[in-house]
């Protein structure tokens, strides 16, 4: 808890790099090879359709020297069933070590888009 106090105080403040090569980057979205969970996932992914898309992002590996190197991050979004109903975003970022979240979306996604016959629960 003290390091999240002291750095919420500013004591470890970083500055942003110069150069936005890494905050400027535009996503190639594109389809899904559906072995990228690790096993072939292709039911899934064609359940899911084009609403399934992957990226791949690059970050430094130290922010505060972005030129020592920089790694390759995979993302996978799962676009809303029903723009229009669509009421935000939920973001997976599990850490690590361990497993890897890329199989978050999809698996949440198709789960959370079947009828179930649990309550909806609403917070009060």
């Amino acid at each position: 808890m003290l390091p999240l106090t002291l750095a919420s105080c500013g004591l470890f403040e970083t500055k942003a790099p110069e150069d936005r090569t890494f905050q400027d980057q535009k996503l190639n979205w594109h389809a899904c090879d559906p072995s990228i969970l690790g096993k072939d996932e292709s039911e899934l992914f064609t359940t899911l359709g084009e609403r399934l898309v992957c990226a791949d992002m690059q970050v430094p590996m130290n922010w505060e020297a972005p030129a020592a190197g920089k790694a390759s991050v995979s993302l996978i979004r799962l676009k809303a069933a029903n723009p229009e109903q669509r009421q935000g975003a939920i973001f997976f970022n599990p850490g690590g070590p361990g497993g890897d979240g890329l199989g978050f979306a999809p698996w949440y996604g198709f789960a959370w888009g079947r009828p179930t016959r649990t309550p909806r629960w609403v917070p009060t």
